[in-house]
């Protein structure tokens, strides 16, 4: 991610926004999504390579609290 893009903490994401993810013990954020709905503390977003059935590499909808702890932190293009 180029540091340009992205967003100041404490920013409210928008639509079509990324969501940068960073799970377990990774340095680095290891997962992204792309938001298509912000409403009420709560972003919804599409991903891929997500689960359905225990099986992955599918495309899914999601929905998470603003202050989830996987959020690293949000980009605009």
């Amino acid at each position: 991610m180029n540091e340009e893009n992205r967003l100041p903490a404490g920013t409210v994401p928008q639509r079509g926004d990324l969501v940068h993810f960073r799970y377990r013990s990774a340095v680095k954020t290891n997962h992204i999504g792309i938001i298509t709905q912000v409403k009420d503390g709560w972003i919804y977003t599409v991903e891929g390579n997500g689960r359905n059935s225990g099986h992955r590499g599918y495309c899914v909808t999601r929905a998470y609290r603003l202050d989830n702890p996987y959020i690293k932190c949000f980009s605009r293009f």
